[in-house]
């Protein structure tokens, strides 16, 4: 459930220049809530505003400037401005498929991927106006589509099917006429949700929701991926992200209520740390670019947790803070001087 963002790297807690923002989306309050993360690990959210009538998925451009939010009852996406991160503007929402969830804006900010679960489909969005986004032609996919990442390089892109537990390789040569090269199972019945594309483009992460392990894909040629290792995590996997060196990454685990460090080492045989106890439902999580803190949103608690990653293996968390009513995903992180 990712988007790519740079931020400037070294700023921290008490450093001077910068600020950090994050755009969180509430599936059941069907608004999203804007994030003042000036000291990443005591946020403040500010006021929500309407993103759509079941706002489940969320990608921010990497410039920060704007943000797409799936509608999952609407089939919509909705750009919003971010101007002002702390007082984001919902413009006009665009059709796509049936029960649109995982978004990704390119690196370029020229295009975005929106799965659609219930039709089995891509559809790519025109960012030319990135405010007023234009739905190309929808393609085919796999069965129940869940989550999307595009390539660093903006030349290819990996899909989730949940539905026949495949992901998909996306062939983006031209990002407005897509073509699915192949599709390679995680195991029958693993139910592949969360995945995140390393920042080199030589790996991905995906998390097999029914098997309760992670799987490090080998991007070596991109457009036929192979599987490499599967490794327990805890249970029910649902949200990965990759640290920018490449060298870890965080797991959320449903069920468990934990967050789980992987050490990624040997990017194609990953190892899972000790999880640390979260409240309830842990869902979306991401990684500031300069790596020193992440976010987990609570789905069963209304929250999200500060993760302090100095140590990255050794992960502690901080205080809640509340958002909106069941969250479900965020953006990746914006930095603005």
């Amino acid at each position: 459930m990712t988007s790519q963002f740079t931020l400037a790297p070294g700023l921290f807690p008490g450093d001077v220049g910068g600020q950090y923002y994050a755009l969180i989306a509430n599936v059941i309050s069907n608004n999203s809530t804007p994030i003042d993360l000036k000291n990443p690990l005591v946020p403040i959210a500010a006021a929500s505003i309407g993103t759509g009538n079941g706002s489940y998925g969320v990608a921010v451009a990497k410039s920060g400037k704007f943000a797409l939010i799936t509608d999952s009852r609407a089939n919509t996406v909705t750009p919003v401005n971010l101007t002002n991160p702390l007082v984001p503007v919902a413009g006009t929402a665009v059709n796509v498929g049936l029960q649109p969830l995982g978004v990704a804006i390119s690196n370029n900010e020229q295009f975005a991927l929106v799965v659609n679960s219930t039709d089995g489909t891509l559809t790519p969005l025109d960012l030319s106006n990135p405010l007023v986004p234009v739905a190309a032609p929808a393609i085919e996919i796999g069965f129940h589509p869940q989550g999307v990442a595009i390539s660093h390089n903006d030349q290819f892109a990996l899909v989730t099917n949940l539905g026949d537990s495949t992901v998909s390789s996306i062939d983006l040569s031209d990002p407005l006429i897509p073509i699915e090269t192949v599709a390679v199972t995680t195991g029958i019945g693993t139910e592949p949700n969360g995945i995140d594309i390393s920042h080199n483009n030589s790996f991905a992460i995906v998390t097999n929701t029914l098997t309760n392990s992670i799987t490090a894909i080998d991007l070596t040629d991109p457009l036929l991926p192979t599987m490499a290792a599967t490794v327990a995590i805890g249970t029910f996997p649902v949200a990965v992200a990759i640290s920018p060196t490449d060298k870890t990454g965080l797991v959320t685990n449903l069920l468990a209520n934990t967050v789980v460090p992987i050490d990624l080492t040997n990017p194609l045989l990953p190892v899972a740390g000790l999880g640390v106890g979260l409240t309830s439902n842990p869902y979306g999580v991401d990684i500031s670019s300069d790596g020193k803190f992440g976010i987990v949103v609570n789905f069963g608690n209304n929250k999200i947790t500060p993760v302090n990653l100095t140590v990255p293996l050794s992960p502690t968390i901080s205080a809640a803070v509340a958002v909106g009513t069941s969250p479900y995903s965020l953006g990746k992180f914006i930095y603005r001087k």
